[in-house]
């Protein structure tokens, strides 16, 4: 826990400051392989279904192991699950750096090595977003998850741009003398290792370290979390609306963008990457807006948050009208600038307010099933996006997707405790 004396800055906190450095450089490292590993897979195959076969195995863990990283968190600490994973992942990339420069990788051992990559993301997640509360300040907790989101877009921007060069300049075919990849992997690997060592420089208090008394079985902390949410209602009808949201958001945008603009809008890449850069710097945006803009008070948290929704989904309807209409593809990108704010916004705001309102013994699981709420459903959500667009059309599944999050967000504003959201954060029910 943190002390009672605030600290003057952020940064002025040498804990907060080895926990960012360490998320920024890593960031940076898991971007470039975003861009890498599927460019390799097509080098070693030339099937485009392998790239999607290879990064599902390894969302897959992501998706569903996080709920097992939460329970670690709470368990052990998040501390010293955040730093093995970070090793780990060190290792599983070197394995991959070796393999390549030797000639042995092949689809299989790639294969195995994502789904390895995956499974520790799954653990360091809800364990780097369960120490924030342990250094910072509650104060300080808006700053502080603003800054380590940013890290994530701003890696979106510089990652998949390094990764390009070097790969441009070095070749595609992998060859020693190519060394585009070796460099790829080999940064990453390094972002893995000073990250981890970043991590040992932490100094909490003992009894900070000390593991929590709970229940050492799996089952049983998941019962705990069952518990948990039932005392905490309001919270959990949130996390409930969370996955419906994103049931509609995550394959609608991941699936149907590309198909919309190469076969409806019958656009170049250079337009797809476009409207993801503006969307990514939508979301910076909107987290700086969160660090400047004064705090919400409880109040109105939920009927912000269930009005930005609501706006979110009248923004995709205005960008599918757009592009029906087939007007300049450049005015496109405004609504997907404001629906990236919208979202940026809305993730700080939703963390500290988990952050806040959470006991730090449950702060591991309840962050994980956070996650989990967001990206569980991702599988079955492609699925579904994938169907409409066959049955019907890709404008089809903008519109359903853009009606659906007004329509939940209008059905929330109908629940008071959605409604209600953060008004009984005070009450003794809150923290049982």
């Amino acid at each position: 826990m943190t002390s009672s004396t605030e600290p003057a800055s952020l940064f002025s906190n040498l804990n907060f400051k080895y926990l960012w450095s360490g998320a920024v450089i890593t960031s940076i490292g898991d971007q470039l392989s975003l861009v890498a590993i599927p460019w390799l897979i097509l080098n070693l195959t030339g099937d485009p279904l392998q790239v999607g076969l290879v990064l599902s195995i390894m969302s897959v863990p992501r998706a569903f192991f996080i709920l097992y990283g939460g329970v670690l968190t709470d368990q052990f600490h998040p501390l010293r699950i955040l730093t093995y994973s970070r090793f780990v992942s060190f290792g599983l990339t070197m394995t991959l750096l070796i393999c390549l420069y030797a000639g042995w990788l092949n689809v299989t051992i790639l294969t195995l090595i994502a789904f390895g990559l995956g499974l520790s993301s799954a653990l360091a997640t809800p364990a780097m977003m369960s120490i924030l509360p342990r250094i910072l300040h509650s104060n300080q907790l808006k700053s502080g998850n603003s800054l380590m989101m940013m890290n994530i877009q701003l890696s979106a921007i510089i990652g998949p741009a390094l990764a390009g060069y070097l790969l441009s300049q070095t070749g595609a075919e992998i060859t020693i003398d190519k060394l585009g990849y070796l460099w790829v992997f080999g940064i990453d690997a390094l972002t893995f290792l000073l990250s981890a060592l970043s991590l040992l420089w932490i100094q909490l208090p003992a009894a900070s370290m000390a593991a929590p008394s709970i229940p050492s079985s799996f089952g049983s902390l998941l019962r705990g979390s069952y518990t948990y949410l039932r005392q905490d209602t309001t919270l959990a009808a949130y996390l409930s609306y969370v996955a419906a949201i994103s049931f509609f958001i995550v394959g609608p945008s991941t699936v149907g963008l590309p198909i919309l603009v190469k076969m409806h809008l019958q656009a170049s890449a250079d337009w797809l990457g476009l409207y993801m850069t503006t969307q990514g710097l939508g979301v910076a945006i909107g987290i700086a807006l969160a660090i400047v803009l004064p705090s919400i008070g409880s109040m109105r948290l939920g009927m912000l948050l269930l009005g930005l929704d609501a706006l979110a989904g009248l923004l995709v309807l205005v960008f599918v009208a757009c592009a029906q209409a087939k007007v300049d593809l450049a005015v496109g990108c405004i609504p997907l600038l404001l629906i990236g704010m919208i979202g940026g916004y809305i993730q700080v705001v939703v963390f500290v307010w988990i952050q806040k309102k959470v006991a730090l013994a449950f702060m591991g699981r309840m962050m994980s099933i956070l996650m989990f709420a967001s990206l569980g459903l991702a599988p079955i959500s492609s699925a579904m996006a994938s169907w409409i667009i066959e049955a019907f059309s890709v404008t089809t599944l903008f519109e359903g997707m853009g009606c659906a999050m007004v329509s939940l967000a209008c059905l929330g504003l109908c629940q008071p405790k959605l409604r209600r959201l953060g008004q009984a954060d005070t009450l003794a029910d809150s923290k049982p």
